[in-house]
């Protein structure tokens, strides 16, 4: 319960208390004021009725007695009016003949107050001729109380609700301070960096809020600090001074991390004998036509978000694309090619110098080896380099179906549930229990053989099926939790496709309500990193809503790309994932420390993917990784289910 309504009720339980026994003690001093009152009223009617028959009516006149008490009892409240002779014997008893409103029962037996009687001697000379009592009417004296408490109450109740006003007024104000502070300690227990900039003027809100704005402040500076770092170290070790292209080491590391999970094509564009080229035409005149190669290749692939663009030296630039037919992309490159060659003509260069210009081509499998897709294109570009005239070679093997023959075998599988997941397990190192389970889509063929996303993606991807796609794989996720009732923590991959439509992601959310409301399996959506780069309106959206659940959003495929990363700050994810390739290895003697940083003053913890070996699952134990994934983790025989 919030420290508002505490001291509300608090405060109302105290004023309404000491408002009713501040009621209860007027009410007991009007109750004998009244019952003084009527006692005096008593008292006088009967002393007036007395020295009125004793004066002028002689005693054994009852006729007249009977008047006179009638007139007094007809205009007062009086139960009875009764006189006595000598002897106590009963000689005249009036009754009051008026009918008064009955006080409620409760209130009579609360404030029973008393009728007051009262008595008087009737003399005849000095000698006492009898006595007259006179009786105050029971239900004249309790209305007389109620009405007393009536009109009490009434202004009681209007002060206790003009007072409570005034007082909630007051605390809401004294503590809308505190309800600042209150979102801001939600934002430091979400690691969201929010600075509080309005004070509150009570001296220990504001301590408070000093407090918290320090420790934000100082996560903030953590996190800069971080990846400025980052930047520099990955600048230093991934990027090309000259160019601002990625370098080998760019390159390797890229292909590493593909090669696990895509297929692709690898090109190499060379100016043979640069160093002699670049003396002969001037500096200025080559770095024209470099800066020219360099646009080319960024304007035709501008929409391919996951290109890796490097220098490998002097002279050969590369280009890796990822999930990629080459028939996807000829056109592309032999625009490039002849774009290149129209601006050598046009600017004489080969007047000048005999400048070769060639392009090396070559497709790459999944789980292929880094040497030999290297080798591979490095293969290609001699035979392009070796060519009299278009000096472009595609050099292909190990191709499973062409392109038509992989759309034809996904429009069966979408009709014929040839849609599979297989699972991955992810684990906590330290106890050797299974953390979560990633599911992959599989496609599974008329002869019952089954291909791994890294095959077909890029053809889902090019033919608009991946939201369609997803949608399937996830139901059939969905459905196998609920028939099984197995409590696992649920890894599922999600595209930009899938996130940029509002309609996929509200069933999405339906979905999750509805059938995992009282579940204790937790979903955690893993989007892809340069994904979210390019769009990340969207995924702030999609974070909003899954936020309002109790599954969880993850970054999948972390790279250093960005030199900003507010964006992990804003989407504030559960966890990130890796490859082992960033962080295994010589070259990646600090980055280790630098992202378990990062990820930590963001709320976050690291995930690594890609364990392949003993060696590295223990050098990445060492670093203080604690979840890892990967076919050595799969293998492992000591694994707690």
């Amino acid at each position: 319960m919030s420290l508002y309504k505490q001291l509300t009720i608090l405060i109302t339980i105290f004023l309404v208390f000491m408002l009713t026994v501040l009621l209860w003690f007027i009410l007991g001093y009007n109750k004998d004021l009244i019952e003084n009152q009527l006692s005096s009223n008593a008292k006088n009617s009967a002393s007036f009725l007395g020295l009125s028959i004793s004066k002028d009516v002689d005693f054994e006149d009852t006729s007249t007695m009977e008047g006179m008490i009638s007139s007094i009892i007809d205009n007062g409240f009086y139960e009875y009016i009764a006189i006595y002779n000598t002897d106590e014997k009963e000689v005249i008893k009036l009754s009051s003949p008026r009918e008064i409103d009955s006080t409620p029962s409760w209130f009579t037996s609360i404030f029973a107050i008393n009728a007051p009687s009262s008595s008087a001697n009737i003399m005849n000379g000095w000698l006492n001729a009898g006595s007259l009592e006179v009786k105050i009417h029971q239900d004249y004296a309790n209305n007389q109380m109620w009405e007393t408490f009536k009109a009490i109450s009434k202004i009681f109740l209007l002060s206790t609700f003009l007072l409570l006003i005034l007082f909630y007024i007051f605390i809401n104000k004294l503590l809308r301070p505190l309800e600042k502070l209150s979102i801001q300690a939600k934002a430091i227990d979400n690691n969201e960096f929010i600075i509080e900039n309005e004070l509150p003027n009570t001296l220990e809100f504001k301590n408070v809020a000093l407090a918290m704005n320090k420790t934000i402040s100082k996560m903030e500076t953590i996190f800069n600090k971080e990846v400025e770092t980052l930047n520099k170290y990955n600048e230093l070790l991934y990027k090309d001074n000259d160019t601002g292209l990625g370098n080998k080491n760019y390159l390797n590391l890229k292909l590493s991390s593909y090669l696990k999970n895509s297929h692709g094509l690898l090109v190499f564009i060379d100016i043979k004998d640069e160093i002699s080229f670049k003396k002969k035409v001037g500096f200025k005149s080559y770095f024209s036509l470099k800066k020219l190669i360099i646009d080319e290749i960024n304007n035709s692939f501008e929409t391919k978000k996951d290109m890796v663009f490097s220098k490998l030296n002097d002279g050969v630039l590369s280009i890796l694309l990822p999930n990629t037919h080459y028939e996807d992309v000829e056109n592309q490159l032999n625009s490039i090619y002849e774009n290149i060659q129209e601006y050598i003509k046009s600017k004489k260069l080969n007047e000048l110098f005999d400048l070769k210009f060639a392009m090396g081509i070559s497709n790459y499998v999944q789980n292929t080896n880094v040497e030999d897709i290297l080798s591979k294109t490095d293969q290609s570009l001699s035979i392009a380099m070796k060519k009299d005239t278009l000096r472009l070679n595609y050099l292909e093997d190990d191709i499973k179906f062409t392109k038509q023959e992989w759309i034809e075998l996904l429009q069966w599988a979408f009709e014929n549930d040839g849609l599979l997941f297989h699972a991955q397990n992810i684990i906590d190192i330290e106890t050797y229990d299974i953390h979560m389970k990633e599911y992959y889509t599989r496609l599974k063929d008329k002869n019952g053989l089954v291909y791994s996303p890294g095959d077909f993606w890029s053809i889902v991807s090019s033919m608009g099926w991946l939201a369609q796609l997803e949608k399937q794989t996830i139901e059939k996720i969905f459905q196998t939790k609920l028939d099984t009732k197995v409590v696992t923590n649920s890894v599922i991959n999600l595209t930009s496709d899938f996130i940029s439509n509002k309609l996929s992601v509200d069933w999405l959310i339906n979905e999750l309500n509805s059938k995992f409301i009282d579940s204790n399996t937790t979903f955690y959506f893993e989007c892809d990193n340069a994904d979210i780069l390019n769009n990340i309106i969207d995924y702030e959206h999609f974070t909003k809503e899954i936020n309002k659940t109790k599954h969880k959003f993850a970054i999948e495929s972390f790279t250093f790309d960005s030199d900003n990363l507010d964006y992990l700050k804003v989407l504030n994810p559960e966890y990130i994932k890796i490859s082992k390739s960033y962080l295994v290895g010589n070259v990646s003697t600090i980055t280790d420390s630098i992202l378990l940083n990062i990820t930590s003053t963001i709320g976050s913890y690291l995930i690594v993917k890609h364990v392949e070996s003993e060696d590295e699952f223990n050098q990445l134990k060492k670093i203080g990784i604690k979840y890892l994934q990967g076919k050595y983790i799969d293998n492992l025989e000591n694994i707690n289910v």
